[in-house]
């Protein structure tokens, strides 16, 4: 969609919209500043768009693209009241029941499209019957976990949410029933990720897939497009009649009819012509293509997503497929999140590694179709810096990881604190000794008041 386009005609209608209040009301207290108040209001669309009879192709072609971003504003918001201020969550879910020390949730979290906007749940149309989808967001009751200094020395006194690359996190585009899926007459098109893809063949928990991208152009328009790392411009030198247009790639040119498809003359490239618009002169004069790489790609259960920019290193990669199928049936397709995020970003020592997240940090899915953000921390009083130094006496010490550990035997930890912040038997104190006993579970720790 051009979004320039797109506010150039909300503009227009806009403007004729204050010339007629101004004739009829004598002044209109609404302005494009509000815009899309008052069309929509409280998440509702209260509006009617009219085309008339004789409306130029252009103008029922703008009108869809208002309707389209008029769509995108009809959303409400959801606010989380918190110590360091307001979240504020768009067409999305708001989670604010993450304990410190405890697992964030009681079970696997599953969202859709009741709870995150842009998902899907829906149906198309494949080999002449309706088949039925849903896209969803899933993660496990662990996979998130907030954690401090507490739990490792370079955290400090700051909270991060910590991700466990083995508590997995999904997003998956999986039909309603497991249905026979045969591509031998044609190849499946879905929208996935809010891209175009096309599955050409099935095989055991991996597909071929290829990829393109959809575009309106105007009489005389180019467009610059990148494809497996080669520059192409694309250029509408005309439109002739509904089904036919004049297109050229980088100076090539070729007469298309709607459905036809042009590799012209290059070796990794293809080019659709979708629609054609043809109207009176060349000023309203559109055409839709599809255009991306002729290869196809091999996306495989558990590997890592190289066609959605992820590399082609699976241990490195932050996305992985995540696929179901067998030789006629696709079950799901969809991408798994493969990073451990549990130390601060500081402490890294590859380029390809993530930290922990910060607070206002996210994770973003491919296409940043869907961001999962550390938001905000609520309810803590002010975090205090405190030592447990061991010493001599003390037969205990930090390892490489920054985590105290205990030698066998170990009596005794000595923690200082600069005020009383120790709370033991309803009583608080600067200074604590904390005894551990190797031989029994690490969370058998007593807390003694020291003199």
């Amino acid at each position: 969609m051009n979004l320039k386009k797109i506010v150039r005609k909300v503009a227009a209608v806009g403007a004729g919209a204050t010339m007629v209040g101004a004739t009829l009301m004598g002044a209109l207290a609404t302005s494009l500043a509000d815009y899309p108040s008052p069309f929509v209001s409280d998440g509702a669309f209260d509006a009617v768009m009219v085309v008339g009879d004789n409306a130029a192709a252009a103008d029922i072609i703008g009108v869809t693209d208002i309707a389209m971003a008029l769509q995108f504003s009809m959303k409400t918001t959801e606010a989380v009241s918190t110590d360091t201020g307001e979240t504020t969550v768009v067409g999305g879910e708001v989670e604010d029941e993450l304990s410190a020390g405890d697992k964030p949730f009681s079970a696997t979290k599953t969202y859709d499209d009741t709870e995150i906007a842009v998902l899907k749940d829906s149906e198309f149309t494949y080999n002449g019957s309706d088949r039925e989808f849903k896209e969803t967001v899933s993660f496990q009751d662990d996979t998130f976990v907030m954690k401090s200094g507490e739990d490792r020395e370079d955290f400090g006194t700051n909270w991060y949410l910590a991700v466990d690359e083995g508590d997995s996190l999904f997003y998956r585009w999986e039909f309603d029933d497991a249905e026979f899926m045969d591509v031998s007459d044609d190849s499946l098109e879905i929208e996935f990720l809010g891209m175009d893809l096309e599955i050409t063949e099935f095989g055991t928990n991996q597909v071929t897939l290829s990829t393109a991208t959809e575009a309106w152009m105007n009489h005389g328009e180019s467009i610059t497009a990148t494809v497996k790392g080669t520059e192409y411009t694309i250029t509408l030198d005309g439109v002739y009649s509904d089904t036919e247009a004049m297109i050229s790639v980088n100076g090539v040119s070729k007469l298309m009819t709607d459905g036809d498809d042009e590799d012209f003359d290059f070796v990794d490239f293809e080019l659709e012509l979708v629609n054609a618009v043809n109207d009176d002169g060349t000023d309203n004069d559109l055409a839709k293509v599809k255009y991306g790489s002729t290869t196809s790609e091999t996306a495989q259960d558990g590997k890592a997503a190289e066609m959605l920019g992820y590399g082609d290193d699976d241990s490195e990669a932050e996305w992985v497929w995540d696929i179901s199928s067998t030789a006629d049936n696709l079950t799901y397709i969809g991408v798994e999140y493969n990073q451990d995020r549990d130390r601060e970003s500081s402490e890294l020592s590859e380029d390809w590694e993530l930290g922990a997240l910060s607070l206002g940090e996210s994770i973003s899915f491919p296409n940043d179709y869907v961001q999962i953000e550390f938001a905000a921390v609520k309810n803590m009083e002010a975090g205090v810096e405190f030592t447990c130094e061991p010493d001599d006496d003390l037969n205990a010490w930090y390892n490489d990881d920054g985590i105290l550990v205990f030698a066998d035997g170990a009596d005794v930890v000595l923690c200082v604190a600069p005020s009383e912040i120790f709370l033991v038997g309803g009583e608080k104190y600067e200074k604590v000794y904390i005894s551990k006993n190797m031989s029994t579970s690490s969370s058998n720790v007593t807390i003694l008041v020291s003199d």
